[in-house]
C-alpha cells in the first residue's frame, strides 16, 4: 500500500486517490 500512496501523493487530488484506490483493494 506504500506504492499507492507514493503514486496518489504527487497527484492533484492525492487524498481522493488514495482513499479510493484503498476502498478498492480493501
Amino acid at each position: 500500500m506504500a506504492n499507492l500512496f507514493i503514486i496518489a501523493a504527487p497527484s492533484g487530488c492525492g487524498k481522493t486517490s488514495l482513499v479510493k484506490a484503498l476502498i478498492e483493494k480493501v
